[in-house]
């Protein structure tokens, strides 16, 4: 007879005999396959009061003074415009008269809305706070407190019985307005100055700056190459052979004089020094740089023999 182990009930478990040859291997034990959905459920409770606390401000701190006084102390978007002075302008610096479209406080109601001081009253629904609380039930015994914007004031907190004239109860209207801008000598193409305080404004709010982006005008004689000015200027063949001596006109209305005495080619450069731009920040002042272009006159057919002989005599 063959004997049988038996194991005891308090020593450990024999490791598991390898399969005999012909023998199919044992299956593994079954799984518990039920879904965990009262586990995903809770989770997903917990995960949705984080979400509610999270991006809802709570009671306690909506009624704390300091968020009040947080929003009166807001200030409002600055504002960017494009300017095109005139290089004169830039040359010399200058200030210009700026017009820009933008909101003002109403100076009838100052803000309020309100044709009259006294057409004012506490939003009912909100109690003056503009904000209503709203309570959602999760789950059993489970609920979340929120606040959202009041319905019926739209979250300010008032209704106003009689509506401004002027600006509709709005509290603020749109005007066009000429704001001074001091243009420095010599700026360039993208510098930006600010204007404090000149922004849109918002009742109850500090008013932004306004920001000028300054791109020049180009002009009709004088390009501006960094910090230099050039300029072309025409002479005639007679001049450009024997010298001349002509004046310009520069952009601060002072005259220039240039002058040549011997042979000036096409295209030949003239540089006055000292003469460009104004230093404006890492900018050095420019030089004035003068292009000479020779008019070339229309001959007939008797005067370019005779010049040819002229030229074939001088190389004689």
């Amino acid at each position: 007879t063959r004997g049988r182990m038996v194991q005891d009930s308090d020593s450990k478990p024999a490791a598991a005999l390898p399969n005999r040859p012909g023998e199919s291997p044992l299956p593994p034990p079954p799984k518990d396959s039920s879904f965990p959905f009262f586990e995903f459920f809770f989770l997903f409770i917990i995960l949705l009061g984080i979400l509610a606390a999270f991006y809802s401000i709570p009671s306690f701190l909506q009624d704390a003074p300091f968020i009040g006084e947080t929003y009166q102390r807001g200030r409002t978007p600055d504002k960017g415009i494009i300017i095109q002075p005139d290089l004169k302008d830039i040359f010399l610096g200058s200030t210009l008269n700026v017009k820009v479209r933008k909101t003002v406080v109403c100076d009838h109601c100052s803000g309020s809305g309100s044709d009259r001081p006294d057409g004012i009253q506490t939003c009912e629904s909100c109690q003056g706070r503009g904000l209503v609380r709203r309570r959602i039930r999760l789950g059993i015994g489970m609920q979340i407190e929120t606040e959202d914007t009041c319905p019926v004031c739209r979250g300010e907190g008032k209704m106003i019985k009689n509506r401004c004239h002027k600006c509709g109860g709005h509290g603020v209207h749109q005007i066009m307005k000429e704001i001074p801008a001091n243009i420095p000598p010599g700026c360039s193409d993208g510098t930006l100055l600010t204007i404090p305080r000149e922004s849109d404004e918002v009742p109850h709010y500090e008013t932004g700056d306004l920001i000028l982006k300054i791109e020049a005008r180009p002009h009709t004689q004088f390009k501006r190459i960094e910090n230099h000015l050039q300029t072309v200027h025409r002479i005639s063949l007679l001049e450009a052979l024997v010298g001349f001596e002509h004046k310009i006109t520069h952009l601060d209305s002072r005259v220039l004089t240039i002058k040549k005495d011997d042979i000036t080619s096409h295209g030949e450069i003239i540089t006055i020094v000292g003469e460009g731009m104004p230093a404006f920040g890492d900018h050095l002042r420019g030089d004035l740089r003068i292009e000479i272009l020779v008019k070339f006159p229309f001959l007939t057919d008797q005067q370019q023999k005779d010049i040819a002989r002229i030229f074939d005599q001088s190389t004689l």
